[in-house]
């Protein structure tokens, strides 16, 4: 029954395994890291979610003590992600929010399971905040127009509501099976668009920088040909009037 789970967990090793490449290759792009690391850690948390987590190991209080690291990690790196990606700066409030989501990873990678269900629902009450103002955000890009952006927008708001619905599902308001890792599959889908259309926009402009680089060549070429041609009628005339002169001398 929990295949799929499996499954979705290879995929999103193998997604952040190339976007880990890319980065290597292009370490300007910093977005590349974070998508990476982000995709890694909801690798993770999807299978440990799972009966799969006990081919790691048996000690359920230590795969415990990681889910609930994994998970109040997710804001944290989502922030750094999705920023990224949009090509904006993280604003001294927002870090300070990364740096609470960070230190309730740090909480919940202590022994034992006390504190991670009394840091819970503070938790959630931080990842709401951060999942509205990730939404404002990539709402106020496509506004202004930014074609990738638009086409990520729908994927990054089933990603929000998704993460939404785990709540509900944590504060015990519906009963459901988690939907998160599925957001993040569809947000992977819409990256991996993303990417193929920047790549084929930027192949484009590289055809059009040549095709513009040849014609620019020509017309040089036909200009320079027109100059020697000049010259060389005017050196036909000098040359005519030098015979000329030594006639008449």
């Amino acid at each position: 029954d929990e295949l799929p789970d499996l499954v979705l967990a290879f995929v999103f090793a193998v997604v952040g395994l190339y976007h880990l490449f890319l980065f290597r290759r292009r370490p300007e792009l910093i977005a590349l890291l974070w998508f990476g690391l982000f995709a890694f850690n909801v690798m993770l948390y999807t299978l440990l979610r799972t009966q799969w987590r006990y081919a790691i190991t048996d000690d359920f209080l230590l795969l415990k003590e990681l889910e609930y690291v994994c998970l109040y990690l997710l804001p944290a790196l989502g922030i750094a992600c999705v920023w990224g990606l949009l090509g904006r700066s993280i604003r001294p409030w927002l870090r300070t929010l990364q740096l609470v989501f960070v230190g309730f990873a740090v909480v919940a990678g202590m022994p034992g399971l006390y504190l991670n269900q009394l840091t819970l629902p503070w938790w959630e009450a931080a990842a709401v905040l951060w999942i509205l103002c990730t939404l404002w955000a990539v709402a106020d890009e496509v506004r202004r127009g930014n074609p990738e952006d638009r086409m990520e927008a729908d994927d990054v708001f089933l990603l929000m509501v998704a993460g939404s619905w785990d709540i509900a599902i944590d504060r015990a308001w519906i009963q459901s099976p988690r939907m998160a890792h599925f957001g993040f599959a569809a947000f992977v889908l819409s990256m991996a668009a993303s990417l193929a259309n920047r790549f084929t926009r930027t192949f484009v402009d590289l055809d059009d920088l040549r095709k513009n680089l040849e014609n620019r060549v020509e017309q040089r070429t036909s200009e320079l040909r027109e100059a020697n041609v000049h010259l060389d009628q005017q050196r036909q005339v000098a040359d005519e009037q030098r015979q000329w002169a030594d006639e008449q001398r």
